[in-house]
């Protein structure tokens, strides 16, 4: 219609059209490629999120709070200044799209004036061009809201094809390149002293339902540097007892004594650095390996750091990987096995250096050839410290000197094995399979 009434008129306004079409061009570009960062930088987030949920266990134990917290800010300042900076030219895309237009319809209305004045264009004429002309200026401002959107948009289609797109990982690694040289594997990384790490539970009750209680006054008594084990059915309270030494819940009636002093009167702090425990699926961080290692131990040497690994039989896997302790792992480690992350995480207690061990099937994902390397290279570590294991498995029980067992919330046996093996006992009914298999593969 602008064309119709007056094609000088609509000439003139449309002079502005290849201002507001590079406008559109090169800010898209800028929103863009910002959108761009901000989805990169939003999947660092999501996926440090998703590690700290998932791994808050360990970030508790290892009272590694405070580093995550600032791990997570850092990254989300990052994403924030971003999405601003995107929110920002998508703003500024528009306001110039709509100063251009309006400056465009401002320069035809004076033209039109010149015109009604030398008598080449009626009044009416110019009425009507201009309620046409400002019915132009929305639509543009609308083009250039839906085109920051698109461009965002786009950005975010980038990511998922990128990702979409990746090449499977080859079946096999690169060239191997030893890292680690043979560590002495009777080496100590601390000695604690004898009196340290006597653990006694008085009474203690807990339940997760009103009208289910789990443990039921449970007495027992851990002399500093003794080995035990503790069995029980499947859902019997070992790792509740487990959350109990950590104090990631409390009993509801009785008390937990480290060295004779209630844990609650320890601050989280110090009673976390006491006790350490090694889960049966250990959590793995994103990034190095030499990270996972340290973790919650960050100022440990890299001596400490290759006995460690030695002493847990790591050698091989990082003899294995391309960049050795710097081989960057996928989320939860994914790229190792069961067992290798049974390793990391048995090697990242050690250098943790603490007075009780919890081993709560920690090294269930091992064949028992290659448990019995792992407890024999660290023998003369454990010999410094309590240890605590939570085991299904014989093989594992058989190496410690005494074994406690739980059943219908109390402690109903308590022994070596060779009295727990008695005819009709509680430990013969839970380990009944196990013990015909070892007694038919005896010569």
């Amino acid at each position: 219609m602008m064309f119709i009434l007056d094609l000088r008129l609509a000439l003139a306004t449309c002079v502005v059209a290849p201002l507001v079409g590079y406008l559109l061009v090169s800010l898209g570009h800028v929103i863009r490629r910002l959108g761009t960062v901000a989805q990169r930088r939003m999947g660092g987030l999501s996926g440090i999120l998703q590690e700290q949920l998932l791994g808050f266990s360990t970030i508790k134990g290892y009272q590694t709070e405070i580093f995550e917290g600032e791990r997570f800010s850092t990254v989300n300042r990052g994403y924030r200044r971003t999405v601003i900076g995107a929110v920002v030219w998508s703003a500024v895309l528009v306001a110039s799209v709509f100063v251009v237009a309006a400056t465009g319809f401002v320069a035809a209305v004076w033209y039109g004036t010149q015109q009604v004045a030398t008598g080449r264009l009626s009044a009416g004429g110019l009425l009507a061009f201009c309620l046409y002309a400002g019915q132009t200026i929305e639509p543009l401002r609308r083009l250039a809201e839906t085109q920051g959107l698109l461009q965002r948009s786009l950005a975010a289609a980038d990511r998922l094809f990128e990702l979409l797109d990746l090449p499977l990982p080859p079946a096999s690694s690169c060239e191997p390149r030893p890292v680690l040289e043979s560590p002495d594997r009777s080496a100590i990384v601390g000695v604690h002293p004898p009196d340290r790490g006597r653990v006694r539970l008085d009474r203690v009750h807990f339940r997760y339902r009103a009208d289910l209680p789990l443990l039921k006054g449970v007495d027992l008594e851990v002399q500093p540097g003794e080995r035990l084990a503790v069995v029980a059915a499947s859902g019997g309270g070992k790792t509740t007892l487990t959350s109990l030494l950590l104090r990631f819940r409390d009993p509801l009636a009785g008390r937990i004594l480290l060295d004779g002093v209630d844990l609650q009167d320890y601050s989280l702090a110090k009673l976390r650095r006491l006790i350490c425990v090694v889960e049966q699926k250990p959590f793995l961080f994103s990034g190095p390996l030499l990270d996972n290692l340290r973790y919650g131990s960050w100022e440990t040497e890299s001596e400490a750091i290759q006995r460690a690994a030695g002493l847990c039989g790591l050698e091989s896997l990082v003899e294995s990987l391309p960049m050795g302790l710097d081989t960057p792992l996928r989320e939860q480690g994914a790229d190792l096995s069961g067992g290798q992350r049974q390793r990391v995480a048995l090697a990242r207690a050690i250098l943790r250096d603490p007075a009780i061990l919890v081993l709560d099937e920690a090294t269930s994902a091992l064949d028992s050839e290659a448990e019995a390397e792992i407890f024999s290279a660290l023998d003369s570590w454990l010999a410094q410290r309590t240890v605590i294991v939570m085991a299904h498995r014989l093989s594992t029980i058989r190496r410690v000197s005494r074994i406690v067992v739980i059943a219908g919330g109390v402690v109903a046996d308590d022994g070596p094995l060779d009295h727990l093996l008695r005819p009709g006992s509680v430990f013969n009914r839970l380990f009944g399979e196990q013990l015909e298999v070892v007694g038919n593969a005896t010569p």
